[in-house]
C-alpha cells in the first residue's frame, strides 16, 4: 500500500510539473502576443490616421458611399488577429487550470 501511495505522489507531482510548464509556456506566449497586439494596434491607428488624412483632401463626390471601395487595412486585420490569438491562449490557460482544480486529488468537485 505504501508503494501505491508513493507512485500516486510521483504521478501527481509529474502532472503538476507538466501543467506548470504548460502554464509558463502559455504565459510567455500570451505576453508575446500581447506585445504584438499592442504594436499592431498602434500600426492600425497610424494607418487609420493616414487614411483619414488622405480622405480629408478629397471632394464629397469622390467619397460618396457606394462609389469608392474602402481599401483592405492590413494593419487593422493584424491587430484583430493578434487580439484573437491572445483570447484563445487565455482560454486555454483557464481550461487547464479548471481541469487541475477539478481533479480528485486537488480536493475540488469531481
Amino acid at each position: 500500500m505504501r508503494h501505491y501511495g508513493k507512485l500516486k505522489f510521483f504521478e501527481l507531482r509529474s502532472s503538476i510539473e507538466r501543467l506548470y510548464g504548460r502554464v509558463v509556456e502559455s504565459a510567455d506566449r500570451r505576453d508575446a502576443l500581447s506585445t504584438e497586439a499592442e504594436r499592431s494596434l498602434a500600426a492600425a491607428d497610424d494607418a487609420e490616421s493616414r487614411r483619414k488624412t488622405l480622405q480629408a483632401g478629397r471632394s464629397v463626390r469622390e467619397t460618396a458611399p457606394g462609389r469608392v471601395a474602402r481599401p483592405f487595412d492590413c494593419a487593422a486585420f493584424a491587430a484583430v488577429a493578434a487580439k484573437r490569438k491572445l483570447e484563445i491562449v487565455n482560454k486555454q490557460c483557464l481550461v487547464s487550470l479548471r481541469q487541475l482544480m477539478q481533479h480528485k486529488w486537488w480536493g475540488g468537485a469531481g
